[in-house]
């Protein structure tokens, strides 16, 4: 990371014969503006390095003077960078499969003393992510409207929903709201000033109902007047928060890369050159349950698998898919399942569930229009054990809350998404894309150009036209952050996200659940499926599935 020495032994200090250089001066002009990027000056300085350098520019300083303030300039700018670079607080420390990426601060700071442009090099610390630059060139204005509006009460909540052509006292003061904040377009400005509710508000309020994850039917009702309230303050803290997760991330994320935003529910699959995003979606996540929560990681794909087995996990078939199909044996045949036991496949009958129930068995599920994990399941090996995979109940992508699965990620269109990830792969065209989906047997695909999937964390986000989306804090994640960011070192609960207790026997039997149908080998198994580009092979997932509603995939 760090950049190349010049060729001429330059010094590298930001002070030199009694005078601050241009670096310098650069340097601390940065730390003074971290606000822009999320972070607090005041860790860095703010903005006394002005002053600071007046006195040595005035000769005023001694050396003693001079020299402390290299030392100070130089402690300020190797915190400046590492928040820059890896965040405040390690990722490590809360329990996130993050492991930290090597970065030699203290040659980064030295570049910095002799660079030609240190704002260059700033600027290359940041994530690679458009998600990232989206949010920090939306911040400033966040920040100016939060700073006018810092002392306007709040608007009152109607005692019942109020609707167009109903009156609400309070309306002029909403108009305006919605005005500063960008949803109220300045023609219909006047139109909406009255204290009645005109067609003009509504749709205002529409346009910020979308933003904030509510539902989009123009009502001032409580939870909508709830989230006007929030103070801007308040939605700078989320945007603040949300940069510092960014910054946990990997800088090397390949030529293409997935994004999920657990809060947004929202996948954007990206590419590098030309940097910019090819694929969105809406997708679903884990629930809100401590242990169905979609964790925060980076994984690499492996290999795509078509028409995939699921492997009911043992705890899930003992506890629920057992009763629901003793009940229903019927469901079993029609939907696929079979009970396996040292590779000898077997009918689901009372008897054989009872196998299941003891341990002495394992529930399967067949590739088919009915399989829980639809026609694909991204291979990304983690510790959480959490994958892409689609679904056989598409209706529930239009559910407005979709925290639904067991942690992992439920994608609505899997044909489009195998297309980004093969795309420039020789004979893998979306014909032959969607071929594969449709087999008996599933298909093992490994990836010519590697991909990195991220599964991120944000309450904000930024258009690229900069408009800001806010999104419910699901799992309580950004309080915890919250204290951590503000040194609460208290010994608490496993952060919201984090490896749940689960990840222990999922990793003592994976090489089991990796073999094949046919009982073979689990490391010749996988060994062999990672050697050619494509072949027939099975997924033995038992990644997060929809529980005892048994199409819903995890």
């Amino acid at each position: 990371m760090t950049p190349a020495a010049a060729a001429d032994p330059v010094p590298a200090r930001f002070v030199r014969d009694g005078a601050s250089t241009r670096q310098a001066r650069l340097v601390a002009a940065a730390l003074a503006g971290a606000a822009d990027v999320g972070l607090d000056p005041a860790e860095y300085g703010g903005a006394a390095w002005a002053e600071r350098f007046r006195a040595l520019e005035d000769g005023h300083a001694t050396p003693e003077q001079a020299d402390r303030l290299e030392t100070d300039l130089r402690s300020a700018a190797l915190r400046f960078v590492e928040a820059l670079r890896h965040g405040r607080v390690r990722p490590q420390t809360l329990g996130y499969a993050l492991p930290p990426e090597p970065f030699d601060a203290k040659g980064f700071v030295d570049a910095l003393a002799i660079a030609a442009d240190p704002a260059v090099l700033l600027d290359s610390l940041a994530p690679r992510d458009p998600a990232y630059n989206r949010l920090v060139r939306a911040l400033p204005r966040l920040r100016e409207l939060a700073e006018r509006r810092r002392r306007q009460p709040p608007l009152p909540v109607p005692t019942r929903p109020l609707r167009p052509g109903e009156r609400y006292a309070a309306a002029p003061r909403l108009a305006e709201l919605l005005a500063t904040l960008g949803d109220l377009e300045e023609p219909q400005r006047a139109a909406a000033a009255s204290k009645v509710l005109s067609p003009e508000l509504a749709d205002a309020l529409r346009r910020f109902q979308a933003r904030h994850a509510l539902p989009q039917d123009g009502v001032v009702g409580r939870r909508t007047v709830e989230a006007l309230n929030v103070p801007l303050d308040r939605r700078v803290a989320q945007v603040e928060l949300a940069l510092e997760r960014w910054r946990w991330m990997p800088r090397d994320l390949g030529p293409r890369w997935i994004v999920v935003n657990v809060p947004a529910q929202r996948l954007e699959a990206v590419e590098a050159e030309p940097l910019r995003v090819t694929l969105a979606m809406e997708v679903i996540v884990g629930a809100t349950e401590e242990d169905r929560r979609t964790p925060v990681l980076a994984a690499r794909v492996e290999a795509l698998m078509f028409s995939p087995y699921w492997d009911v996990p043992e705890k899930l078939a003992a506890q629920e898919l057992v009763r629901l199909l003793a009940r229903r044996l019927d469901l079993a045949e029609g939907d696929g399942f079979f009970v396996e036991v040292d590779g000898a496949r077997l009918p689901v009958g009372r008897r054989t569930l009872a196998l299941v129930r003891r341990g002495e068995a394992r529930l399967r599920q067949r590739p088919g229009p009915r399989n829980s994990l639809g026609p694909l399941v991204v291979v990304m090996p983690n510790p959480s054990d959490v994958y892409l995979h689609g679904t056989a109940r598409p209706r529930l992508f239009n559910r407005n809350d979709r925290a639904l699965s067991h942690g992992c990620i439920r994608v609505p269109e899997p044909a489009a998404l195998a297309a980004f990830l093969l795309a420039g792969q020789p004979g893998y065209d979306r014909a032959r894309i969607e071929a594969a989906m449709m087999r008996a047997e599933p298909l093992r695909v490994s990836l010519a150009t590697p991909a990195t999937v991220l599964l991120v964390y944000a309450t904000a986000t930024a258009d690229e036209d900069g408009t800001l989306r806010f999104w419910p804090d699901l799992y309580g994640a950004d309080a915890q952050l919250e204290r951590a960011l503000s040194g609460d070192r208290s010994r608490s609960r496993p952060p919201p996200g984090a490896h749940p207790p689960r990840v222990r026997e999922i990793v003592r039997r994976r090489a089991r659940d990796a073999a094949t149908a046919q009982g073979g080998d689990a490391a010749a198994a996988r060994e062999g499926a990672a050697a050619a580009d494509a072949q027939p092979g099975e997924a033995t997932f038992q990644a997060d599935p929809g529980a005892v509603d048994v199409g819903g995939g995890g």
